[in-house]
């Protein structure tokens, strides 16, 4: 089973783009904290969310938001010219996202259909 739960923050704005076939996609990125005091350290992942929900919540995932994500892991191997040989890249296809609060100063929900997203 390839499921991944994280809670972070959002590195920047999501940015929506169209697959060649039309199908809508937010990608954006999130900080997660891992460990304490002098371990401490930061783990980027690149996320990526599909479909009507994609457009509807790309205005409400803003840098700085803080976001539980559930989704799946994908690998690619990484481009030796890019990653460095032997580095690998790393994507969380979203699943179900869950938004601490509203975005862009928004907190009401009721602008968001209920099956879109949740606020907490």
């Amino acid at each position: 089973m390839n499921k991944l739960l994280l809670i972070g923050r959002l590195t920047k704005d999501a940015a929506l783009r169209y697959t060649a076939d039309g199908k809508e996609v937010a990608d954006f990125s999130i900080a997660v904290d891992d460990g304490y005091g002098e371990n401490k350290k930061t783990i980027w992942f690149r996320c990526s969310l599909w479909g009507k929900r994609a457009t509807s919540l790309e205005q409400y995932l803003t840098k700085g938001k803080q976001v539980y994500v559930e989704g799946r892991l994908n690998h690619e191997n990484g481009n030796p010219r890019v990653w460095g040989e032997g580095k690998a890249s790393f994507e969380v296809f979203v699943a179900d996202i869950k938004l601490f609060g509203g975005g862009r100063g928004k907190d009401d929900a009721s602008e968001v259909d209920a099956e879109d997203v949740s606020f907490l």
